[in-house]
């Protein structure tokens, strides 16, 4: 379930600072959008049961029978979110905050993983709440190929029985997971950008505080060089109550 997720995104990140990567996943990409599904499907099966010594069915009790379906099923995830993520990283890289981080002199990748790849990564976000979703509720082709008892297998069962109504419950289940998924990653959104609006109070009141602080350092070397090293205590007092006489504040 959680295969594509930690390798689709440092794929892209990759495909954005090497070029050997970014032809390797270019390829990768084009591969898996180009070919149908069924097809490498049926080669990761065939080919992969070989390579694992395993059963080319699904079977609860053996988790090396879980990696083929888990892979076939992230791959498609992989090559989507590698292909955006390097659009948005390119775009990133464009940017005047890159170019100054560059002049400083700081190292490449802090640039790309602190900086390039937090803010191109953001958009992303929208749709990682419904790809989890329809990860777990898993693939109708997946299920049947490798015999996994679930919501997509059910549904091609009670198709072939044509029990109409079991179908319109399945198909009303994956549209409200569709609904569910697109709300959440609105939400996730929403709650991107108060983060951000925070992260920008937080440095305005930094800000702040530090100008505050600058203005009663000059103020109190003012005080210093004018008032205190220049005039002795007595001196002071005898000014301050003259002025207080002055104002009528004194009878004596």
């Amino acid at each position: 379930m959680g295969l594509g997720r930690p390798e689709r995104l440092p794929l892209g990140a990759a495909m954005a600072r090497s070029k050997v990567w970014d032809r390797f996943g270019t390829v990768f990409i084009v591969l898996i959008n180009a070919v149908p599904s069924a097809i490498y499907y049926i080669f990761i099966q065939m080919y992969g049961t070989q390579l694992l010594g395993t059963k080319m069915l699904f079977d609860k009790t053996l988790p090396v029978t879980w990696i083929l379906p888990l892979f076939s099923m992230a791959l498609g995830n992989i090559a989507y979110y590698a292909m955006w993520l390097r659009r948005y990283m390119v775009d990133e890289m464009t940017h005047d905050y890159v170019k100054l981080a560059r002049a400083k002199g700081v190292p490449t990748r802090r640039i790309m993983m602190k900086h390039v790849f937090r803010n191109a990564v953001v958009p992303m976000i929208q749709y990682l709440p419904t790809s989890l979703l329809y990860t777990v509720c898993g693939s109708i082709y997946i299920e049947s190929l490798y015999s996994i008892p679930g919501m997509g297998g059910l549904l091609v069962e009670v198709i072939s029985l044509q029990d109409n109504p079991m179908v319109q419950a399945i198909v009303m289940i994956y549209s409200c997971i569709g609904i569910v998924g697109l709300i959440l990653g609105d939400l996730l959104m929403v709650l991107e950008g108060v983060n951000r609006s925070l992260d920008d109070i937080e440095r305005h009141l930094n800000r702040a505080y530090i100008e505050t602080w600058r203005y009663i350092q000059v103020r109190i070397g003012y005080w210093k060089e004018k008032i205190y090293r220049t005039r002795s205590i007595r001196e002071i007092a005898d000014d301050a109550f003259g002025r207080w006489r002055g104002a009528g504040r004194l009878d004596y």
